[in-house]
């Protein structure tokens, strides 16, 4: 009877050790979830913004196409004129000496660098996209970078902050991935600040820093209250709130 007594706390003891191992891997595959689930709904993001994009292209194409064709109309239309004029030998030294200043070629030691135009933008964000997805995060980073030493103010000024930082995050480097987040917010159009504000917190939890990635959740939860990637942080906070 004795050394049954004696049994009874090990035996309870033991129990507490396997139900807090328990416990851990629960929360552990937690996180894993969370993450999985956060990176479907961002890249889905994404894949609707490349997709208005697209449309966004095709429209332009075929305003490019108009202007060409308008353009192609005034050409002949000038051909015309000009034939009338060499036929009638009445040109002008004036106008002949303007036609050979416009055909002089340019110094190119003088020219200045000009900055993309919109579309040359979106072609090379895309490039720098989808080295992201071929796994090539560093070219991803360097095509980014590029992008915004252009332009900040660009409407996908904030996109290539933003794949900065996952590309920082997919090479398990969460303290950089954090600085590449933190900057999103104030650039382009301000998409992508409540996914920035998510991956911090999933950064912290890569870190052990639990305490900054419930903060990080509140916070997101507090200023984009309408957020698709509130659920999930919830989820994550929820999940806490049992341990």
């Amino acid at each position: 009877m004795v050394a049954l007594r004696a049994q009874q706390p090990q035996a309870k003891t033991d129990v507490n050790k396997e139900l807090q191992q328990k416990r851990s891997e629960v929360e552990q595959k937690s996180v894993e979830v969370l993450e999985l689930r956060s990176a479907m709904t961002i890249q889905e993001a994404e894949l609707n913004n490349l997709q208005t994009e697209m449309e966004d292209i095709k429209s332009h194409n075929q305003s490019l196409a108009d202007s060409m064709k308008a353009k192609q109309d005034e050409i002949a239309n000038l051909k015309t004129i000009l034939k009338a004029y060499e036929d009638e030998k009445k040109v002008s030294q004036e106008v002949v000496k303007t036609i050979q200043d416009l055909d002089t070629p340019v110094d190119s030691s003088e020219a200045t660098p000009l900055p993309l135009d919109d579309t040359d933008y979106r072609e090379d964000y895309n490039t720098a996209l989808n080295l992201y997805f071929d796994r090539d995060y560093k070219g991803a980073i360097k095509g980014f970078m590029n992008l915004l030493s252009i332009s900040t103010t660009h409407t996908l000024a904030d996109n290539c902050q933003y794949w900065i930082g996952e590309s920082y995050y997919s090479l398990d480097n969460y303290s950089a991935a954090i600085a590449a987040f933190q900057k999103v917010s104030g650039l382009g159009d301000g998409n992508k600040s409540d996914a920035a504000l998510f991956k911090i917190g999933m950064s912290y939890l890569k870190m052990g820093k639990k305490d900054k990635a419930v903060a990080s959740f509140k916070l997101l939860e507090k200023n984009f209250p309408s957020s698709e990637l509130v659920p999930k942080a919830k989820q994550y906070l929820t999940t806490q709130e049992k341990f």
